[in-house]
């Protein structure tokens, strides 16, 4: 059996297929999850487990993974135009160790044929380029979900700002963070600013603190009191403390890490995505103590600022032992994007279930 098997997203098929016809899923829904009830702002959640902007592409992806028992939600990041989606291949398995954060690996290798032996040891890249329909289609699709949605549920949007010619990005990053904050359901405005699979401005801002700084700043006045949470990719040391000191002040939570950027070779050298994509994102299994020192710097460097943000972890959950780590190290909110698409009962193996004597049985 391979492991696509399990899969709500098929990465055989297009963005485009999976966006109307996913998730894919022909098994039955979980009742009588374990909970252990967290506050986030205004809502408290049955359980502190969440999905990251990527794997939510529209309402329905949303409402599927609230009943497979994720209390967090992030829509998958929307912008102010409609944008393409890059070409197929999106997804491809990567053969690799677990990453030594200090120690990234300059490449990794996208064997022809691969697949992981078991879902727990997935890594992959991809290389969506943060696709968006036009703001109307989304606005629209998260106001018809709303109703839908448990009062114990989370939901966050996330958003990009785009460069071109007739807006520069940080005009852009407050007009979509503005349209999201109109939604009424919508309990936090995400920024995503780290997408290694885009070339333009909006790329890798993260790695710029004065940018990132002055972004957040400015979007916290016009999202009406809405939490923000700005999403990272890998800072570690003095670069994360940098980041910290100049975002710290403006936000509610930090979200990281996204996939890592590297080069993705076939045996034979050449780019796995092709040419005009030697480069894209890697997430998954591998990431998992990357992540695990990410949240211990943050947790010290949220004492040592004297601030109170949440720390939303996410990378490398591919396991309960995955999500068991970066709570242990601090983790506000522990999110799973990989496996949980690979594993959509991720939640259940996490959380267990209560029997009729009322104990817990995974």
């Amino acid at each position: 059996m391979s492991v696509k098997d399990f899969a709500t997203y098929d990465i055989d098929k297009s963005y485009y297929w999976n966006f109307e016809n996913g998730p894919v899923y022909k098994g039955e829904f979980p009742k009588n999850l374990k909970k252990k009830p967290v506050r986030i702002w205004d809502r408290v959640l049955d359980f502190p487990i969440f999905i990251p902007a990527g794997l939510l592409l529209n309402g329905n992806w949303v409402l599927f993974y609230e009943r497979m028992g994720f209390s967090g939600l992030v829509y998958k990041t929307v912008r102010t135009k409609e944008h393409p989606a890059h070409p197929m291949p999106n997804c491809l398995f990567v053969k690799t160790d677990i990453f030594d954060p200090y120690n990234i690996p300059d490449f990794v290798h996208a064997p022809y044929n691969y697949e992981p032996d078991s879902v727990e040891e997935i890594t992959i890249t991809n290389s969506f380029g943060m696709p968006s329909r036009e703001p109307n289609w989304w606005q629209m699709d998260i106001d018809n979900i709303k109703d839908k949605l448990s009062e114990n549920t989370l939901l966050i949007v996330s958003g990009v700002g785009t460069s071109n010619a007739s807006s520069d990005l940080l005009s852009d990053f407050l007009r979509v963070a503005s349209m999201i904050a109109e939604l009424e359901r919508v309990d936090a405005v995400e920024l995503n600013f780290s997408c290694p699979n885009v070339k333009g401005e909006e790329s890798m801002i993260y790695t710029d603190p004065d940018i990132s700084g002055d972004i957040a700043r400015r979007v916290r006045k016009v999202i009406k009191g809405k939490p923000l949470i700005i999403k990272i990719g890998l800072l570690l040391g003095e670069n994360l403390k940098r980041f910290v000191k100049a975002v710290g002040p403006f936000v509610e939570a930090i979200s990281g890490i996204n996939s890592v950027s590297l080069r993705v070779l076939r045996p034979d050298g050449l780019p796995a995505l092709g040419p005009e994509r030697s480069k894209s994102g890697v997430c998954g299994f591998a990431l998992i103590e990357c992540t695990k020192v990410f949240v211990r710097e943050l947790v010290k460097l949220r004492k040592e600022f004297k601030m109170d943000w949440y720390i939303l972890a996410t990378g490398g959950v591919t396991n309960s032992d995955g999500f068991k780590v970066l709570m242990e190290e601090g983790a506000d909110l522990v999110g799973s994007c990989v496996g949980a698409m690979f594993d959509p009962l991720l939640a259940v193996k996490i959380r267990g279930v209560e029997d009729e004597s009322g104990d817990n049985r995974v």
